[in-house]
C-alpha cells in the first residue's frame, strides 16, 4: 500500500474513528485501526466488537493494500505532522508516514486479524441530524450507570403516535423526546453508542438509522456506526407518563435553572431531595438536609 493523502482530512477522519478502538481488551488488534485503499479512497475502521466506526476519505494511490496500526498514536502522530500532503506506504510489516522532512514508522499487524463489522440492515429512517441530536442531548442525563440495571444504561428509541420517541430513564426520572419522523426503528442504544451517535451528529446534515433487531446502523456522509444493541426487556414508560395534569406552572428558564444551582450548594453528594411547591404566582424550592438550615427560594 502506497498513497498520498491531505493531512487535515486524514486527521478528521481518524478523530471520527479512533473513538471505538480500545486498549483495555485483550486482543491487540481491538486497539488498531484498519487502514484499506481501494485506489481512491481510503477506507478507516475501529471497533471494540460492540461499537464500530467506519468513514473514507478520498487520496491518491499508486498501490492499494491493507494495513492496521495502533489508532490511538496514529492519530496523534497525524495531529502533529506538518500541515502539508501525508505519505503513507506499507512495507515489511511497517507503515511509514511522512510529511515534509517528518517522518515515523509504526508496526503494523496482520490485517486478517481485524474482526468484521456485523451487517446492521439496509434501507431505515432518513432524519434531520440536529433533530436527533437535540433530543439525544436532552434524554442522555436520564440513563443509568447501575451495571445491575443494565438495559437502563442505554437510550430507548421506538415509535410513538407517528413520531420517534427517544427516551431514558434510570428507574427514578425519566426523560422524553419526540422527533417529527415517520419510523418503525425500535432500538435500546447503550450508553457508549450514544456518545459516539452525538459526537457522529455534530455537524452533519442529515442520519440514516436503521436496524435488524440485534444491532443498530447510523450513517453521517462517508461515516458509519455500527453497534450491538442490548438484549432485555426495556420499561413500559407510557405507564409511567400522566395522562393529565390537574395543575400546570410556566416558569422562567433560566431563573429555574440558577434557583436549582443554588438550592444545590448544601445538597449532600447533589442527591438530598429538594421540594418544589406552587402557590398562585410563586413557586419556591427548598432543598432538605437534616444538619443545615432550609433555605427557601421564590421563582417569579
Amino acid at each position: 500500500m502506497k498513497l498520498t493523502i491531505e493531512r487535515r482530512e486524514l486527521a478528521a477522519a481518524l478523530s471520527a474513528v479512533a473513538h471505538a478502538a480500545t486498549t483495555k481488551a485483550t486482543l491487540p488488534v481491538l486497539g488498531m485501526v484498519r487502514l484499506s485503499c481501494d485506489g481512491k479512497l481510503l477506507h478507516l475502521t475501529c471497533t471494540d466488537l460492540d461499537v464500530s466506526l467506519e468513514t473514507a476519505v478520498a487520496c491518491k494511490a499508486s498501490k492499494p493494500g491493507v494495513a492496521c496500526v495502533p489508532a490511538k498514536l496514529l492519530t496523534a502522530i497525524v495531529k502533529e505532522l506538518p500541515d502539508a500532503d501525508a505519505v503513507l506506504a506499507l512495507s515489511g510489516g511497517k507503515l511509514s508516514i511522512q510529511s515534509g522532512a517528518v517522518s515515523f514508522d509504526l508496526l503494523a499487524l496482520d490485517a486478517a486479524e481485524f474482526p468484521n463489522v456485523p451487517e446492521a440492515g439496509d434501507g431505515g429512517a432518513l432524519m434531520d441530524s440536529a433533530a436527533l441530536l437535540s433530543a439525544l442531548k436532552c434524554v442522555a442525563c436520564a440513563q443509568s450507570d447501575d451495571d445491575s440495571r443494565y438495559v437502563l444504561n442505554a437510550v430507548r428509541m421506538e415509535p410513538n403516535r407517528g413520531a420517534l420517541a427517544v427516551l431514558a430513564t434510570d428507574g427514578r426520572r425519566l426523560a422524553v423526546c419526540e422527533i417529527a419522523v415517520d419510523s418503525q426503528l425500535a432500538a435500546t442504544i447503550p450508553t457508549k453508542a450514544v456518545t459516539e451517535l452525538v459526537r457522529m451528529l455534530s455537524g452533519a446534515a442529515e442520519v440514516r438509522l436503521s436496524a435488524n433487531g440485534s444491532m443498530v446502523r447510523a450513517v453521517c456522509g462517508q461515516t458509519t456506526l455500527t453497534c450491538k444493541l442490548i438484549d432485555g426487556t426495556y420499561p413500559n414508560w407510557k405507564q409511567v407518563v400522566p395522562k393529565s395534569h390537574a395543575r400546570t406552572a410556566t416558569i422562567n428558564r433560566a431563573e429555574l435553572l440558577d434557583a436549582i444551582d443554588r438550592a444545590g450548594l448544601i445538597s449532600k453528594d447533589g442527591v438530598a431531595p429538594a421540594t418544589l411547591s406552587f402557590t398562585r404566582g410563586e413557586p419556591t424550592i427548598r432543598p432538605s438536609m437534616a444538619d443545615v438550615p432550609e433555605p427557601t427560594e421564590a421563582i417569579r
